[in-house]
């Protein structure tokens, strides 16, 4: 799966802003429901989420996209406001049910935690920070393993901390045992073969094991 370029990333970015901007003003307007608003933002966001991680991966600050795109007014008025919107509809959901529940529910709904979990992710349910958070660790990681084959550095203790870092986050997400198993593989050869000769085989297999994490974010639904 190639890496789409610059332009591509624009295109799906401005799609993504558009797709979200029309789905909260029908819900606000009563033409959606909660429940399907819901669940195309939940796949907008994570569409959104893999475009900013793959401008990232290409040493390009989101930021300056947004601005270069005239849209970061618009991103930084939009993605609150649905998150606001989310957040009290969810907690008047909570304050409904909760007139019909036990003592007993109310206490575990309490020590669970429920209103944490609203990120569904494939088949698992996971509070979206840490979601956000591993995917963050995983992107950078890889990213760095990248820079240091490219720029040549020469620094050990830096690559080092840079496995152990992908391999504990990906350890952590939801759904990429096999991939993890596969980079914790890799990262042995590595450490035991690695030679100048061999860093540009070591860059490929590392770029595949990129873009199959970025192909999981894509379409989660299969894990």
């Amino acid at each position: 799966m190639p890496i789409p370029s610059k332009l591509e990333l624009e295109s799906q970015l401005f799609a993504i802003l558009k797709t979200l901007k029309t789905v909260h003003k029908d819900v606000m307007d009563g033409k959606l429901s909660y429940s399907s608003y819901c669940n195309i933002v939940r796949q907008k966001i994570n569409d959104l989420m893999i475009v900013e991680l793959t401008f990232q991966s290409k040493g390009i600050e989101f930021s300056t996209i947004l601005n270069d795109m005239m849209v970061s007014e618009e991103f930084f008025s939009l993605i609150p406001q649905i998150q606001e919107f989310i957040s009290l509809t969810e907690k008047k959901q909570n304050q409904n049910t909760e007139k019909y529940l036990t003592d007993s529910e109310k206490n575990l709904a309490e020590i669970t935690g429920t209103e944490n979990k609203i990120a569904n992710f494939g088949q698992y349910t996971i509070n979206p920070i840490k979601l956000a958070n591993l995917a963050s660790d995983i992107a950078v990681s890889f990213i760095t393993i990248f820079d240091f084959f490219k720029m040549e550095l020469h620094d050990p203790l830096l690559l080092h901390d840079s496995f152990q870092r992908l391999e504990n986050a990906l350890k952590e997400f939801p759904g990429l045992d096999e991939l993890y198993l596969d980079v914790k593989n890799e990262t042995r050869k590595m450490n035991s073969e690695f030679t100048e000769e061999k860093q540009q085989t070591f860059f490929k297999s590392f770029e595949k094991l990129y873009r199959r994490y970025l192909a999981v974010l894509k379409n989660p639904n299969h894990l």
